[in-house]
């Protein structure tokens, strides 16, 4: 018992590390990076804190309560039809659990949903994602050689130990796993947690065949597809091995809880417009994620080979050295059927996803399901060199790992006021606060020529109408029967300017 929770301690000062790492991008004005996730997760929290999760039929809903901000179609949906009677727009790209999730959290703790809460649920769902790696990892790896850790010290990282460690060391430190995990927040994000674990049941499933691990099994893959597609290309794999391997208790329970989890999110988003609507809405949005009318294979290629580079280049380059010199000891352990099983579960859907929505896989939060394949192929070639007795030279890797993760996240996440293309991260906040200030609450907002970032209608707490003139912002307000509006436009050093109050009369 003291073994283990010395090595849970150990595990949570490593996590503690990462996050003494991440501070100076912490709680930090969202800008940058695909910090838009977060502010369009932030508002459908922030709408339902204020007008009810309820009253919005427990929908991501992305207009805010007030009269001024209906019929504004921020970023919410594609083809326009994701609209209810009384001009409330929804986002449903994604099923809801990823926002259901902090929304929960934040009301039993009585937090108000901001940039900082929901920054650390997203680092605790990190350490959650990383003691999935150091699980599988033990389960890969045979029994014999994962003792505990007070054993066998000897050397820097004992042979019993490291590649649990490794493991979990590389999914904490790696730069995209780093950002990703703390100041991104979606459903692309959050969908990472289960499908590890996912991986994880359905290994022990195979090793066990007991029903809980089946049940557990079945539960992950419902969460997973009820937080994002990722799932639905898990579970399409598992179930098509299932049947190959005559399994069909195991295909049988996966493709339920799959269909219950599409069938919920279909039954609730269609209750916003009607059924037709929302095939209407996820066609448009299949088109525009697939990206075949214009894909072009090998831009495709290059634009995901460098997103993976820009996460995982330490990581990557540390993995071909230890292949270069191990590769062929970890063909020789008694798990072969289960690392098989591995592999397919943790590249299979990835590779799925990476072709059927290959231009979504131009974002390179994608990138962070890879991590997972990548952080446990590293673990088990560390047991290579461990077996070997190489593991001075293994910490010796890991240390120049982690110092060259930390450098390039920092390179590509700068700390202080100016991201590396020297843009101030507090721009949008300051731009969405001064259109606050400088609105009331029973005026439609129009801002005159720019289009109105997420982040920049997150701290404005408003809708924004963009316009290229006045006309435009009279013709508004008279075909939705509103009376006030004010044009705003953003000019030097992004201070924003009042052009024109106007008012329709009726």
């Amino acid at each position: 018992m003291f073994s283990q929770k010395r090595t849970l301690l150990i595990l949570i000062g490593l996590f503690l590390l990462s996050v003494i790492v991440r501070l100076p991008t912490l709680n930090r004005p969202l800008s940058k990076h695909h910090e838009f996730c977060t502010a369009v997760a932030l508002r459908v929290i922030q709408i339902w804190d204020e007008a009810g999760i309820a009253t919005c039929h427990f929908n991501p809903v992305m207009t805010y309560p007030n009269t001024a901000d209906k019929f504004i179609n921020n970023f919410a949906s594609g083809s326009g039809k994701m609209v209810d009677e009384g001009g409330n727009y929804y986002y449903v790209s994604h099923p809801p659990l990823a926002y259901y999730l902090p929304f929960a959290i934040f009301k039993i703790f009585r937090i108000k949903p901001d940039v900082l809460p929901i920054e650390l649920l997203n680092l605790f769902i990190h350490f959650l994602c990383g003691i999935g790696v150091y699980l599988i990892l033990q389960l890969l790896i045979p029994n014999d050689s994962m003792s505990s850790p007070t054993r066998h010290t000897s050397t820097p990282l004992s042979v019993t130990w490291a590649p649990a460690l490794g493991g979990f060391v590389a999914y904490l430190f790696s730069p995209g796993t780093l950002w990703f995990h703390s100041n991104v927040y979606m459903a692309d994000i959050l969908v990472q947690l289960f499908f590890i674990y996912g991986v994880f049941f359905a290994l022990k499933f195979e090793t066990e065949q007991r029903k809980k691990w089946l049940i557990l099994l079945g539960v992950s893959s419902f969460l997973m597809t009820y937080t994002s597609w990722l799932g639905v290309f898990f579970c399409m794999t598992v179930i098509v091995l299932s049947f190959w391997r005559r399994d069909f208790k195991q295909a049988i329970v996966i493709a339920a809880c799959t269909a219950a989890a599409l069938l919920l999110t279909i039954f609730q988003y269609s209750q916003i417009a009607g059924w037709d609507a929302l095939k209407q809405e996820w066609f448009f949005r299949f088109a525009e994620r697939s990206g075949w009318s214009s894909w072009n294979i090998l831009t495709g290629l290059i634009l995901i080979v460098k997103n993976y580079l820009t996460s995982y280049l330490p990581l990557i380059a540390l993995l071909s050295v230890l292949m270069a010199f191990f590769f062929r000891q970890t063909t020789q352990w008694s798990n072969k059927n289960l690392f098989s099983l591995f592999i397919l579960l943790s590249t299979v859907p990835i590779v799925l996803l990476h072709s059927i929505l290959s231009n979504y896989s131009g974002h390179d939060f994608t990138t962070l399901y890879g991590g997972l394949f990548f952080c446990v192929i590293f673990g088990m070639l560390v047991h290579a060199a461990s077996q070997k007795r190489k593991t001075k030279w293994v910490a010796a890797g890991m240390i120049v790992f982690v110092s060259l993760s930390i450098a390039q996240y920092y390179y590509i996440n700068r700390p202080g006021e100016y991201s590396v293309k020297g843009n101030r991260y507090a721009d949008f906040k300051d731009i969405g606060k001064s259109i606050a200030g400088l609105s009331s609450s029973d005026e439609v907002i129009f801002l005159k020529g720019m289009k109105p970032s997420p982040e920049i209608i997150f701290y404005a707490g408003r809708n924004i109408q963009q316009i290229h003139d006045e006309n435009e912002a009279i013709e508004f307000l008279q075909k939705h029967f509103l009376a006030k509006g004010v044009i705003l436009k953003v000019v030097e050093n992004n201070e924003v300017h009042v052009k024109n109050r106007i008012t329709v009369g009726f």
